[in-house]
């Protein structure tokens, strides 16, 4: 249990060290709050394949060790 605590502490400091903020939130609503693509593109008003693009440009940017 202590490492996936270890592991979402990770998680959330890589998101919050994207500058972009839809790639901050695509990344946040898509780990921490472990919403389907569909539901992303729904609450920002996003087509699902936008969200895709986006997602994808996102996670170039994070690196988890």
């Amino acid at each position: 249990m202590e490492q996936y605590a270890s592991l979402k502490k990770e998680i959330q400091e890589k998101i919050e060290g994207v500058k972009d903020m839809r790639k901050r939130t695509v990344l946040r609503l898509r780990f921490i709050d472990r919403l389907p693509f569909r539901d992303i593109g729904i609450a920002m008003s996003y087509r699902k394949s936008q969200i895709y693009d986006i997602y994808d440009r996102a996670i170039k940017n994070v690196a988890i060790s």
